[in-house]
């Protein structure tokens, strides 16, 4: 039979993988693994380099899990006084910049807190904005604040019906009475339709010393399009203040500091029918201390309350539900403390799964940390540690969950101004990341492919010019 130079460079192979060849491929291939395990460990540091402090990048350590820290706002004057909501993987956040005297400004992501709109001043131009508040339901976006272009504080109201792309003319839905309202807190039921906002109003004043401060409500049942006029909550002498909402179906959960005893105590108060009335006050703590502000959480019957109790200059956070929509309640229990500043608590629950997240004084400065339950609050885990500013101060943090994502939002003063910042959990899957494992693996594999081709010609050649050599 005529050797073509193709059968006999086959031959030849197969002679020389009879000889010892497998040996050759097992070596090769043990060698391109380590090459590769050395690549990946190699881009896994420098991937973990690249998000290390930098005051260029505003990132800094986080716990396992946890993203970087994203720095939402870059006004030149103050931002603070963050508020999120979100709805899927869309993820509202709005608050208050010193700019121009005091004004509310907003930005959103639609991909899970990734990246993020080029924050903007939303409503009409006003002086001395504050405490803003979000709540979201699908497309339709919910904010309100209290500022005094009128001829005091009062209570104002904006809305999107399309994620936050255009927003509806402004409304006041306080009444121009002179009198300060201020410090809303608004929820949106899981239609959208249901909107419900309650703030602290000074109209009553003068009934006593300390001043007499009380609780107004107004709502909407089409999904904040009209409202239907305010409404008194509580009747007490001396402070009422610091009120937080939920909603959950037709239930609607009141909270608040009240100074009635004399004394800062947490009182809750219901609706069972959408708003329209409300059951009596009751006394969630029992405790001879301050107790501080407090948050509520809704979901299905049980109901969460989480707020600080100051006890010779420390504070603690303390935790209360009901199982029962409110009818009864459960033991009090410790979460976290003492501590030198444990306060400003805030919650959200999905199902069994309950997250706070507060400002805490114990490493120096002021930093940001988060707790969790997956047993429906019965039982916590350990107080993890969110920011590391280096002593600076991280106030004011509010959290919100969905698509088994956690977002929370703060400000602090690590640049030397205070600015909004947002991380949360799951961690991004970053380009950073992919860059320095995933690219370096694929040349390692193209690199191996290509020497094995270069390698297999050189052995045909040879192989060619031994055949030849026999014959």
């Amino acid at each position: 039979m005529l050797k073509t130079p193709i059968t006999r460079v086959l031959s030849a192979r197969m002679r020389g993988w009879e000889k010892g060849g497998s040996r050759s491929k097992s070596v090769s291939i043990v060698i391109a693994f380590l090459l590769m395990v050395v690549v990946v460990l190699g881009g896994t540091l420098l991937s973990d380099t690249n998000y290390s402090s930098s005051a260029y990048d505003h990132r800094t350590r986080s716990p396992e899990g946890w993203s970087e820290d994203v720095r939402i706002s870059y006004n030149i004057s103050t931002d603070a006084y963050p508020s999120v909501d979100v709805y899927g993987d869309n993820v509202h956040i709005v608050w208050r910049s010193q700019w121009s005297g005091g004004q509310i400004f907003y930005t959103r992501s639609n991909n899970a807190g990734e990246t993020w709109d080029e924050p903007v001043m939303i409503g009409p131009f006003e002086y001395n904005c504050m405490n803003p508040d979000i709540a979201v339901s699908g497309d339709d976006v919910h904010v309100v604040w209290d500022n005094n272009n009128a001829s005091a504080r009062e209570i104002r109201y904006l809305q999107s019906v399309d994620g936050g792309d255009t927003w509806l003319p402004e409304r006041m839905i306080s009444s121009n009475d002179g009198h300060n309202s201020q410090g809303p807190k608004i929820a949106v039921g899981e239609d959208g339709m249901d909107v419900h906002v309650v703030w602290v109003d000074w109209r009553h004043s003068s009934d006593s010393f300390p001043p007499n401060y009380e609780l107004y409500y107004n709502r909407s049942h089409d999904g904040g399009l009209t409202w239907e006029g305010e409404m008194r909550l509580t009747n007490a002498l001396y402070r009422s203040g610091e009120p937080n909402i939920a909603v959950e179906g037709s239930s609607v959960h009141v909270v608040w500091m009240d100074e009635r005893a004399g004394k800062w105590d947490i009182y809750y108060k219901r609706s069972l029918d959408r708003g329209a009335t409300w059951g009596g006050d009751v006394i969630v703590s029992n405790n001879p201390n301050h107790e501080g502000p407090a948050d509520v959480a809704a979901y299905g019957d049980t109901i969460h309350v989480v707020w600080d109790r100051t006890v010779s200059g420390e504070d603690l956070i303390l935790h209360r539900m009901s199982t029962d929509n409110g009818e009864n309640w459960g033991e009090s229990q410790v979460l976290t403390g003492p501590s030198i500043s444990a306060v400003k608590p805030r919650l959200t629950v999905l199902d069994d799964e309950v997250h706070m997240v507060w400002f805490d004084g114990r490493d120096g400065g002021r930093e940001i940390y988060y707790k969790y339950s997956d047993s429906g609050g019965i039982s916590w885990g350990p107080d993890t540690r969110l920011t590391y500013t280096d002593n600076s101060y991280s106030f004011w943090p509010e959290i919100a969950v969905d698509n088994d994502k956690i977002h929370v939002t703060w400000y602090d003063d690590r640049d030397g101004i205070w600015e909004v910042y947002y991380k949360r959990n799951p961690d991004f899957i970053s380009v950073p990341e992919f860059g320095n494992v995933i690219l370096p693996v694929i040349s390692v594999v193209t690199i191996y492919v290509s020497m094995i081709y270069i390698h297999r010609k050189r052995e045909d050649k040879i192989l060619v010019e031994r055949e030849y050599g026999e014959k």
